[in-house]
């Protein structure tokens, strides 16, 4: 009897042995095989609420983040002083692989792209979301308008006026003024 608690017991051992080593092992290899140091760019740029995007990125996926950015903005061929700050709107980490955040350029149309950084191969894909002058565009049927994510207050008050404008009058009622029929 004893001789098969030895047995069990050293297996369960061996394999507790074997689970602790194997994850101090990935550890380890996180941050230095996969997890190699990257290199902030010269930024034209700076972000205001960046620590929205480090609460939920490690520090080399905020840099290639940010590095990203740069590049996009340099595709752009936005000159130095086209943007001065950048915000990060409703940043969200969607799985293990995906974090996806809305940005804001401090440009001339006040210009608003869906961010979707793929964690693993750090990265980012940049869809037009709107600007100032097209505040309306929804991106699909599920997307945000960019009033609604820029500044939801005048969303919602131009939705209740959009609401009250096509609002039709009940037909019991009477239109205002002057009574005609009696004339």
């Amino acid at each position: 009897m004893d001789d098969k608690i030895t047995k069990k017991t050293v297996i369960y051992i061996t394999i507790l042995i074997l689970l602790i080593g194997g994850y101090l092992t990935y550890l380890i290899l996180q941050n230095t095989v996969f997890n190699e140091n990257i290199k902030e760019l010269n930024y034209c740029y700076e972000i205001e609420n960046e620590d929205s995007i480090s609460d939920i990125l490690n520090e080399n996926q905020t840099i290639a983040f940010k590095n990203d950015i740069q590049k996009y903005l340099e595709e752009l061929e936005y000159k130095d002083k086209e943007i001065n700050n950048i915000q990060i709107k409703k940043p969200k980490k969607e799985n293990k692989k995906l974090f996806t955040c809305y940005v804001l350029f401090d440009d001339d149309w006040q210009s608003l792209y869906k961010a979707k950084f793929n964690i693993q191969n750090k990265k980012c894909k940049f869809i037009w979301n709107g600007d100032i002058n097209n505040q309306d565009y929804k991106p699909n049927k599920k997307g945000k308008t960019y009033l609604y994510i820029v500044d939801k207050d005048a969303y919602e008050n131009k939705k209740i006026n959009d609401d009250t404008e096509n609002q039709m009058p009940d037909e019991d009622e009477e239109p205002e003024g002057e009574d005609v029929s009696s004339y």
